[in-house]
């Protein structure tokens, strides 16, 4: 990665945002070459390159499928042609997840065609870490209703609300896209009770023990309204920006 691109990455350490390091994807050219009386076209695009591409593509869906991965991954999406995806706590379907995986199909399939030889120590490494996860990622199709984002003791209803708390505002934008954040928090949540009605419905969900235990962590989490953590780290970050 060039020094001008790894300045652009936020330097982060959310465990809830596991994201792949960054490789600067380049631009190939193809050359022609004679050889005897055949001609052929020679890709130049060596397997780095496109091992590059891949990582690249894989981080850039991965960043930009929600408001506060991107945020919290690049300081400046333009710089690296990212486009700001409007703001939003993700998508929780089906659809969307079958979808996904359709794409691991094909950055596998690409994966695939690269020549391991080829690559460096380091550049296999890579390799083996990225067609491990998508073959994770997409052995996953069968057990879509098997996990859950809540947990009693990490689910998101405690880690979202920490991660939020760290949302930084550097210009107004930022301080207007965290308002549309929250805004979309019923949305999300309402979908996430949904997905757990349908894993009920599917004989996956969740112990009426464990249910409880998610219900106290909430109780817990909305017993200090007055001196809520959030307002707090609110304030605090609104003092940050200059201008307003």
């Amino acid at each position: 990665m060039s020094k001008k691109a790894s300045a652009r990455i936020r330097k982060y350490s959310l465990p809830v945002l596991a994201l792949s390091l960054v490789l600067a994807a380049s631009l190939c050219s193809s050359c022609t070459a004679l050889t005897g009386l055949k001609e052929k076209v020679v890709n130049t695009a060596s397997a780095s390159d496109e091992l590059d591409k891949i990582d690249f593509d894989m981080f850039t869906d991965s960043v930009t499928s929600d408001s506060v991965s991107l945020h919290f991954a690049v300081a400046d999406p333009k710089a690296l042609g990212l486009t700001s995806p409007e703001a939003t706590l993700g998508d929780v379907s089906e659809e969307y997840s079958n979808a996904q995986i359709a794409k691991y199909e094909e950055y596998l399939a690409a994966l695939k065609k690269i020549d391991y030889s080829e690559l460096d120590p380091q550049d296999q490494i890579t390799y083996d870490v990225i067609e491990y996860d998508l073959e994770e990622a997409i052995a996953y199709k069968d057990y879509y209703y098997y996990s859950s984002a809540f947990n009693s003791i990490t689910g998101v209803q405690s880690e979202l609300p920490l991660v939020l708390s760290e949302y930084s505002f550097d210009t107004k934008a930022d301080i207007d896209e965290y308002l549309l954040i929250l805004k979309d928090l019923y949305r999300y949540y309402g979908d996430l009770m949904e997905f757990e009605k349908a894993r009920a419905d599917e004989g996956s969900g969740a112990s009426d023990e464990n249910i409880q235990k998610i219900i106290d962590s909430c109780d817990s989490f909305l017993e200090d309204k007055e001196e809520h953590f959030m307002i707090a780290s609110f304030e605090e970050r609104l003092d940050s920006v200059t201008g307003l």
